[in-house]
């Protein structure tokens, strides 16, 4: 409906460039295979497919370091 995605997507787009796609913020978190596909290319090297249960400790383990 709205452009938020679209903001979203372009704030992305914008931090990877600066920070030479180094990517030290965003974290791709999918609920399952079919949605590997809607992660940008920049961002599909390291991902969270939150149907496996493991998936959750080791996002949690991710984020708090």
């Amino acid at each position: 409906m709205g452009l938020g995605g679209t903001w979203e997507g372009a704030y992305i787009s914008s931090e990877l460039y600066r920070d030479s796609l180094r990517n030290n913020r965003f974290i791709p978190v999918i609920f399952g295979a079919a949605d590997k596909a809607q992660i940008p290319s920049p961002l599909d090297y390291t991902y969270y497919d939150l149907a496996a249960d493991s998936a959750y400790t080791s996002l949690l383990r991710h984020v708090t370091r």
